[in-house]
């Protein structure tokens, strides 16, 4: 069998890039010496027909259009900041008194 080659195209938002994509893009690295990886990070919409993507890694709902798109993870930031709202906003007593963790 061949070893996969090639240059393979991906982007994420940079929060998402940083801490998860690229500690796991190394390991990739060193298992396919003959992939190279373009990694754009950025926090902006990118169209990823018009920019040649191969891989995008996005929070939120599902664009539009003919992709395929796939649940890789769960956001859990909310569960995070709990003990800062706190300690900011004292324990909510009403379910209108949590928007401003979820906004």
């Amino acid at each position: 069998m061949e070893e996969p080659s090639g240059l393979l195209r991906v982007t994420a938002s940079r929060a998402f890039g940083e801490a998860v994509l690229a500690p796991l893009l190394t390991g990739f690295c060193e298992e396919y010496l003959l992939i190279d990886i373009d990694l754009v990070l950025t926090d902006d919409i990118v169209d990823l027909v018009s920019r040649q993507m191969d891989l995008g890694f996005r929070n939120g709902p599902p664009p539009s259009g003919d992709l395929i798109v796939f649940q890789v993870a769960v956001d859990r930031a909310p569960a995070r900041r709990v003990p800062t709202y706190l300690r900011r906003h004292g324990r909510p007593n009403r379910p209108q008194d949590l928007e401003v963790m979820f906004a």
